[in-house]
């Protein structure tokens, strides 16, 4: 089997695989009471031994990767309390953990002489069930499913048969496998960001390649079509590029938030998109912002996390979804960067990554931008993690 190189950006929730080298996703939506956003976090934490209270650590589990100088990638479940850690695998060029949508199972990849395979476990690595379908030379990852477990989606392809590039799906016992689509012109690779919440539409971002206009790799477009291949639409507007640097889709799959700039003045920064439902278009609903990138909704929906560069560190921040109150929240007087934020279950807190950009750990943060635990201790590239969903909602 061919290995392909896969490269990660920034921070996803869940996997960045593809042929060729594609980029990595660096999420829902009820009615909610819209709280008052907090205010900037107002002391730094120059020893967070001695400040730092357990008893404020909301319960957890999370996944995640980490790659360390050997460029082995690295996979482990832990409370977040940072205890009761289990080694899942270890393996190269895949960047690909996640939670199923019901927070039962672990999705991720398994590599065999024949293709890459989806595969699930449990959270302390047990029960592995790894899926092969029918045609054996085709590569499926980055499983991603509806909100009630009914559908699944992922991106594939085949050495022997590059036609079948593209996105494909299939009922959650793996009957009705398809493919929804083949790579739309000039992209090179495709990095599915979920479905819609019944599994009619599917979301996804095409790689144009090697991007020089920002600080990120790679550029293209985001993407909306029907799960049985119809209906086709690209949603950034014409003249303007993409990198899907959060899980952008909201957790019930109705609302997908995104940022972008414009092609030829990326200097003015980027701005955020949203777009409402499956035929919705998008409404760019901020100013173009220098710094502004990534786009994570709350589990309510009532806020987006972003990431800001400040000028001297990377920060975490959060917005309205009508672009309104856009604010960063990481502490003042902490130097280090805190970026890539990925929400609680419950909306009260997220996952960081606090340090440099390839050697850093993961900590909890709460709304108001104060850092309340340290998860992991040992410093690397912490390039995916995630939250465990309520299991069974």
């Amino acid at each position: 089997m061919k290995r392909h190189a896969i490269i990660v950006a920034v921070v996803i929730a869940g996997c960045a695989v593809g042929p060729r080298g594609s980029t990595g996703a660096d999420v829902p939506s009820a009615q909610a009471t819209v709280p008052a956003l907090p205010g900037p976090g107002s002391s730094s934490l120059p020893s967070p031994a001695a400040t730092l209270d357990p008893s404020l650590v909301p319960s957890g589990l999370i996944a995640y990767m980490r790659v360390d100088r050997d460029e082995v990638e690295r996979f482990f479940t832990v409370d977040t309390l940072g205890e009761n850690e289990h080694a899942l695998f270890e393996t190269k060029f895949c960047a690909c953990i996640k939670w199923s949508p019901d927070g039962r199972q672990i999705w991720t990849v398994t590599e065999t002489e024949t293709g890459l395979r989806h595969t699930t476990m449990d959270p302390d690595g047990g029960n592995v069930v790894v899926f092969t379908p029918e045609i054996e030379t085709l590569n499926l990852v980055g499983g991603f499913g509806t909100a009630d477990g009914r559908h699944i989606g992922f991106a594939g392809w085949d050495d022997t048969k590059p036609a079948r590039q593209g996105i494909w799906a299939a009922n959650a016992d793996f009957t009705d496998l398809h493919q929804v689509t083949g790579v739309p012109e000039d992209v090179l690779a495709i990095d599915p960001l979920g479905m819609s919440e019944s599994g009619s539409h599917i979301y996804f971002h095409g790689d144009l390649g090697e991007n020089t206009e920002t600080i990120l790799h790679h550029a293209g477009n985001v993407y909306v079509i029907a799960s049985d291949g119809t209906g086709l639409r690209q949603l950034n507007p014409p003249g303007t590029k993409t990198e899907i640097t959060g899980e952008g889709l909201s957790a019930d799959g109705r609302r997908l938030a995104f940022t972008a700039w414009q092609v030829g003045s990326a200097d003015a920064g980027n701005a955020l998109f949203v777009v409402d439902g499956v035929k919705g278009e998008a409404r760019r609903v901020t100013d173009w912002t220098v710094g502004l990138w990534g786009a994570t909704w709350a589990p309510g929906g009532e806020l987006i996390a972003t990431t800001q560069d400040s000028g001297s560190a990377l920060v975490a921040s959060l917005i309205r979804p009508d672009g309104t109150d856009l604010r960063a929240i990481s502490p003042s007087g902490d130097s280090a960067a805190s970026f890539g934020p990925v929400w609680s279950a419950d909306g009260s807190h997220f996952l960081v990554r606090r340090g440099e950009f390839h050697r850093n750990t993961l900590w909890i943060m709460d709304l108001q931008g104060n850092f309340v635990w340290q998860v992991t201790h040992e410093p690397g590239s912490h390039d995916v993690y995630a939250w465990r969903p309520e299991p069974g909602r």
